[in-house]
């Protein structure tokens, strides 16, 4: 019986890493089967059980993450009710689903993968960057996306199976972290530089700025504060130079960024940045209804009254969502829902914290790279509606099912086979 949950709960990772490189139909079949799978083995082992209390005290920052996150959409669930201006609409609560309970659920499976079956998940996920960064880099070079089962001409820039370049960016954004302190953890492990190379692959090609930086920083962190003595010298050095040479020469990156410090990218107004537009816009509307906000039926015809009082020197037409997750949380939810949406930012990152505190090897390095991936995401959503993307969000919680179960005490699991 209990290889056979195993098995079971083996399966669940696996889909769920396989289908995190599609498009938003495909992670929710996954997600489905995984969520299944998953709450097969807990009805099965723990919840028969008197391990509970045991299972909640030690990882009650996970499972209080959990409750924050349903009061979230409970929140959102009032706000949309109560906003008699446009009809309800309820259809965004599996979306959001997923994101609150997998995590706790995975704990709750009380499944914990052996040393074989690691490395086997480890392979997958290798396997899975390697195959959207060689997609990524020939929509980049040769530009094409997939129109449903269809190869369509298209800007020169990465996308991936997803629908938008952005969300292949902050997908990438999700992983760098953990894919280079693994290697920093390991440099001799052909499989990290793997593994890293598409990380950086994928966010070159798809050409966020936003991303970009803080990958930088990112890595510049690590390699200060993980390296040590000649090494980290050189490769500083390195980075260095690459940075420098960058941008002094013509280049997809330095043009892009020359154009945006010049004010030539992303402006159709006379605002620095159309992010501008948008960020007034929702400010505007956060001000009308700065509780409980407007709810989740929130359209671009919906919005338009609020650009409408802009003066951004011409017709508008960008009607768009907010470019930041927080003011868009706000908008929807209000203060209140933006409260609970902070929240749970703070428990996930004081979970994975606490579990790198005093630790030593994997749950250790594990606990950071979550905290490290989080925070990036966190900045990252200051210039991008991150969280509000579907497929950003299911990744988000697949992610966090998998360091879940790296960080657990007595798990010797290499997130990247040696």
């Amino acid at each position: 019986m209990q290889s056979k949950l195993a098995q079971v709960g083996l399966i669940s990772i696996l889909v769920l890493v396989l289908t995190a490189g599609l498009g938003v139909a495909g992670q929710n079949i996954g997600l489905g089967l995984a969520v299944a799978g998953f709450l097969t083995v807990a009805f099965a082992t723990n919840l028969r059980t008197s391990s509970l209390k045991s299972l909640f005290f030690t990882h009650r920052w996970q499972f209080v993450a959990g409750c924050i996150a349903l009061l979230w959409i409970g929140s959102l669930l009032v706000s949309t009710s109560m906003n008699t201006a446009v009809a309800a609409r309820f259809g965004f609560i599996p979306g959001y689903l997923a994101w609150a309970v997998l995590p706790a659920l995975v704990l709750l499976s009380g499944w914990r993968p052996t040393g074989q079956q690691r490395n086997l998940v480890g392979t997958l996920t290798v396997c899975v960057l390697v195959g959207v960064a060689a997609t990524a880099l020939a929509q980049y070079f040769l530009g094409w996306k997939l129109s449903g089962l269809t190869i369509v001409e298209s800007e020169h820039r990465g996308r991936g199976f997803y629908s938008h370049p952005l969300s292949l960016a902050y997908f990438a954004l999700l992983v760098f972290p953990v894919t280079l302190i693994a290697l920093l953890k390991n440099l001799r492990s052909w499989m990290a530089w793997i593994a890293m190379m598409s990380c950086v692959a994928i966010v070159f090609a798809s050409a966020s700025r936003t991303v970009q930086m803080i990958c930088l920083a990112v890595t510049l962190f690590n390699v200060i504060f993980m390296m040590r003595g000649r090494i980290r010298l050189v490769v500083l050095g390195a980075l260095f130079t690459c940075v420098v040479l960058t941008a002094v020469t013509s280049n997809p990156i330095s043009d892009r960024f020359r154009r945006t410090f010049a004010g030539q990218e992303d402006r159709t107004s006379h605002y620095a940045d159309d992010r501008l537009v948008f960020w007034h816009a929702h400010w505007l509307m956060f001000k009308d209804r700065p509780v409980l906000g407007h709810g989740d039926a929130v359209d671009e015809f919906y919005r338009k009254p609020w650009y409408e009082q802009l003066e951004t020197g011409g017709e508008f037409r960008k009607i768009y969502p907010a470019h930041n997750m927080y003011l868009q949380v706000a908008v929807n939810a209000g203060v209140v829902g933006l409260g609970l949406f902070v929240a749970w930012w703070v428990m996930q990152i004081v979970s994975f914290a606490s579990s790198a505190q005093g630790s030593r090897g994997v749950s250790a390095w594990t606990g950071s790279a979550a905290v490290q991936s989080l925070m990036a995401l966190m900045v990252g959503g200051v210039t991008q509606n991150a969280f509000q993307d579907s497929v950003v969000r299911n990744c988000l919680a697949i992610g966090i099912s998998w360091m879940v179960l790296c960080r657990v005490p007595g798990n010797r699991l290499h997130f990247i086979p040696r």
